[in-house]
């Protein structure tokens, strides 16, 4: 849905975002990366357009920032996700919905397996 329906200025803010977390990654600042992190995945939320969801993303961003620490704080994963991000970001930009999604739930399960291998998931 945010492929179809992302404004320009959701675009610059996610695209701004989204540079933020590549430089944290490249600089090893763990407690930024998974404040941009988690900021990157409620500004998808809101670019949709649904008023629902973006609700959601946002009370998930401000009660369970804990839950972004654990993936993150495994080996390569702060690279691992920027690739996605960048992967995902482009099938936005392309306005490929179905490849956004796809890449989306791709990543979001890849974050749970993260989880998973830390024990946090139970």
């Amino acid at each position: 849905m945010a492929s179809e329906r992302i404004s320009k200025e959701d675009l610059e803010e996610l695209l701004k975002t989204h540079e933020e977390f590549r430089k944290t990654v490249e600089e090893e600042d763990l407690p930024r990366a998974i404040m941009v992190d988690a900021e990157f995945h409620r500004l998808i939320g809101k670019a949709t357009g649904n008023k629902v969801l973006a609700s959601i993303m946002d009370a998930l961003y401000k009660s369970m920032i804990e839950g972004w620490k654990a993936p993150l704080k495994m080996p390569g994963q702060p690279s691992k996700s920027l690739k996605e991000h960048e992967e995902i970001l482009a099938a936005i930009r392309n306005k490929d919905g179905e490849l956004a999604a796809q890449l989306m739930t791709s990543h979001l399960r890849e974050a749970l397996k993260a989880l998973g291998d830390a024990g946090l998931n139970k």
